[in-house]
């Protein structure tokens, strides 16, 4: 399907690395990362308005290095969604389909279905400007699947609309792909918005690929550190590789003032060896607290504390929690159900290696 080689792209003063990345056919998959990180950069790469300066970029098995934008079949929606003002709802729709030089009545079909899947069917004769950011922004996700394109790239289309608008979008244009079945690629910098919609992640920091994965697998097993404070995961403590077994890692964690002992398979494509200097992750929803189930409790490493602080975030309850003894808090998620069982004060919460991730330390 999608197949990036090597592909090293030059944006003035910004350079980013080489990048190797595959896409499967109708894989839904998210560019992650920071705003400056090159997101944009590498899909206008992709797309043809920005020519590699080494590297080569794959289609379907073509190269597309001399294949013009127009003819790489690839359907784009933008940040700035590029409406045609002075075209109206259905005209705009239609375009993608003429700039391409095909018959209008091949697609004519697609394009008409998807302007009932996207709810524009009493707007067809409207101009832009009379428009939503909400109809707009369906506007732009038709006009970018009516000609069937090989290929859908997205470009933060809904980083400017409220959030709640924002969530209805995503809901519609995950049917959109569901049920069209096109391979996409979709910028983002939120991470609930990768999540909802993409399948894979493959984030970027500054420039650089530092991890390409299942969704679940970069959150619950984050390559390096900078991914790991990317996803907002605070809960980052040096540690010591003292034992090992084919499944396990046991860690000295100074920090905590305990051992830990961390599932090996965290990072496979490592191989730790004792004495290595490494950062241990705790996810925060993942700490057991205090009322563990004592078919459970061998399993765990239990620390004794107090909670110092509750917080509400509104869609469920953030615990500080201060081991005995020790300078450090560790952050502790809880459903607003469990948490009315906690007060500040006196606790125990437990940590299990299956929940644990370890990555190394970032070189300096």
């Amino acid at each position: 399907m999608l197949r990036l080689d090597n592909v090293f792209v030059k944006a003035g003063d910004f350079s980013l690395s080489p990048v190797s990345l595959s896409m499967r056919k109708e894989e839904r998959h998210v560019l992650l990362g920071p705003s400056g990180s090159g997101k944009s950069t590498l899909l206008e790469a992709i797309i043809g308005f920005r020519r590699p300066h080494r590297g080569s970029v794959f289609l379907d098995g073509q190269e597309l290095s001399d294949i013009s934008v127009e003819n790489r079949g690839i359907g784009y929606v933008p940040q700035r969604l590029g409406l045609f003002p002075h075209l109206t709802v259905r005209q705009n729709i239609l375009y993608g389909i003429r700039i391409r030089r095909v018959k209008e009545s091949k697609y004519f079909e697609l394009a008409e279905r998807l302007i009932g899947e996207v709810g524009l069917g009493s707007l067809v004769s409207r101009y832009p400007e009379t428009l939503s950011g909400g109809e707009r922004q369906r506007v732009a996700l038709a006009r970018a699947l009516a000609s069937a394109p090989r290929l859908f790239l997205l470009d933060e289309p809904f980083s400017a609309l409220n959030e709640s608008l924002r969530r209805e979008l995503w809901i519609l244009l995950k049917k959109l792909l569901d049920h069209n079945k096109i391979p996409t690629l979709m910028v983002t910098h939120d991470l609930e918005e990768a999540f909802f919609l993409g399948e894979r992640i493959s984030v970027l920091i500054e420039g650089k690929m530092h991890q390409s994965d299942a969704k679940t697998v970069v959150y619950r097993k984050p390559a390096t550190v900078e991914v790991a404070r990317f996803l907002g995961i605070r809960n980052l403590f040096p540690a010591r590789i003292i034992d090992k077994d084919d499944s396990c890692l046991i860690l000295d964690c100074p920090a905590l003032k305990t051992r830990l002992p961390v599932n090996r398979s965290r990072n496979d494509h490592i191989i730790p060896e004792i004495g290595d200097e490494i950062i241990a992750g705790i996810l925060p929803e993942l700490v057991h607290l205090n009322h563990i189930n004592q078919s459970d409790a061998s399993s765990l490493v239990r620390l004794n504390g107090e909670v110092i602080d509750i917080i509400d975030t509104g869609r469920g309850i953030k615990l500080q929690f201060r081991p005995e003894g020790c300078d450090v808090v560790l952050d502790v998620s809880a459903g607003l159900r469990e948490a009315a069982l906690v007060n500040v004060g006196n606790a125990e919460v437990g940590l299990a290696a299956a929940n644990l991730f370890w990555v190394p330390k970032t070189k300096r």
